[in-house]
Parts: C-alpha cells; sequence; structure tokens
C-alpha cells in the first residue's frame, strides 16, 4: 500500500523554479517578460552594432530607459485589475 505524505510537495511545485516562483510573486507572465527582454536586447545589440563604438553611451542612455521601462511594467503588474477597471472610461462587463 503506498501511503502519500502529508508534508510532500507534489512534483508540479517541486519543478517550479525560483524565476517562476518570483514572476508567479510579481504577477508577471514569464513568457512575456522573456520575449520582452529578448527583443529590448536585440534592439540594444542592434543600436549599437549601427551606431559604432564611438557612440557607446547613446546605447547606455538606452539601457537605463529600458530599465525605467522595466520598472514601471513590475510596479503597473502590482495595481489590482478592479482599480484600473475603475479608472477607466468603460465600466467591466
Amino acid at each position: 500500500m503506498i501511503v502519500r505524505r502529508a508534508w510532500a510537495i507534489s512534483r508540479r511545485e517541486r519543478t517550479v523554479t525560483g524565476m517562476a516562483r518570483l514572476a508567479r510573486a510579481l504577477r508577471l507572465d514569464g513568457m512575456l517578460l522573456s520575449a520582452l527582454i529578448a527583443v529590448s536586447l536585440f534592439g540594444l545589440f542592434v543600436l549599437y552594432s549601427a551606431r559604432g563604438r564611438e557612440h557607446v553611451a547613446l546605447a547606455c542612455n538606452q539601457l537605463a530607459r529600458i530599465g525605467i521601462g522595466f520598472m514601471l511594467l513590475v510596479v503597473l503588474a502590482q495595481v489590482p485589475p478592479t482599480i484600473s477597471c475603475a479608472c477607466s472610461r468603460r465600466s467591466p462587463t
């Protein structure tokens, strides 16, 4: 007879990584966040390669703007949907 222990963690909960737990705690979609980071890094690479090495300051400024954008993304993700619906002009259906 197989006895399941009450304190045992299920396999699904064990396979979740720390980054996935952090994304869930911050109410962020992991795949969407990964895609945004990949596109941002690709854009920085294109900007750096197009402008040349003498314009590194431009790429650093763009990186700072991207960082501010991601910080705003995390902050706005914490706003409950009821508050965002109350601030919108349309009423929720």
